[in-house]
């Protein structure tokens, strides 16, 4: 299982044939990540523009810093942050990551004209993002990858239900049978079009008879740009089954 992330040394960066530097493949981290969050945790146009200088281990310390302190603003009142009532739990969580990152300038108070609940519990989901003693974060790559093509698929507008699993999605129309959705971050070529545990994945779930049709989703390269129907012996009896490996253009967020 490959993943994605980085380290306060390190960086592990998708890779895609039209990223051939680290910053597009910083912003392709970056653009991935936010099609898998909510709108507050998301990163702007500001935040790529860092990753030509910047690694992802800055740009996700500076945002966390940036959501837990607020410059005040004039003619209003500071309020004391100490005073703010808090998850006892979430104010150790970021204790823990602001003594692994402290901040290099003294930060401004809150603002009263400013949600602190709000950004601060969007601080500390991000920090949730970072895991051992030396922080890090390391994310599966087909669940990033699974989040975009969700993403996409919810904003054309249908009549049909989509439904998100962890690793799958399903899409059901209101008129006909439902389709069993499973990304993966795989690249597929001409020499190697199939992956046997995938494909052995899409048996499974048609013999469990919820879903008859099953796409198996990739990134699309010069390799791999067209659907192509697969057959399966095992499956000969059951005449109305259809499997299906689909390229998914990644042209919307590179």
């Amino acid at each position: 299982m490959e993943r994605f992330g980085f380290d306060k040394r390190r960086e592990y960066l998708p890779e895609y044939e039209q990223c051939t530097d680290s910053a597009k493949r910083r912003q392709l981290f970056l653009r991935l990540f936010n099609a898998s969050v909510d709108q507050e945790l998301r990163f702007g146009k500001e935040d790529m523009k860092k990753c030509i200088d910047c690694d992802l281990y800055t740009i996700f310390t500076q945002k966390i810093h940036s959501l837990l302190y607020v410059g005040s603003v004039p003619g209003i009142s500071p309020v004391d942050p100490k005073k703010v009532q808090l998850d006892k739990y979430a104010i150790g969580r970021v204790d823990k990551f602001l003594k692994a990152n402290p901040l290099k300038m003294q930060p401004q108070p809150f603002s009263t004209s400013f949600d602190r609940s709000g950004s601060f519990d969007s601080a500390v989901r991000l920090i949730s993002y970072f895991s051992g003693t030396e922080p890090a974060m390391m994310i599966n790559s087909d669940q990033l990858f699974k989040g975009f093509v969700q993403k996409n698929i919810e904003q054309i507008k249908a009549n049909r239900l989509v439904r998100g699993d962890e690793d799958s999605i399903d899409l059901l129309p209101r008129s006909s049978r439902g389709i069993k959705i499973y990304p993966y971050w795989h690249h597929l070529s001409k020499k190697a079009p199939l992956v046997e545990k995938h494909l052995k994945r899409a048996v499974a779930c048609i013999n469990g008879g919820d879903f008859k049709q099953v796409y198996l989703v990739y990134p699309k390269n010069k390799d791999f740009n067209k659907h192509i129907e697969v057959k399966v012996r095992e499956l000969d009896s059951c005449s109305d089954y259809g499997i299906k490996l689909i390229p998914y253009s990644l042209k919307s967020i590179i």
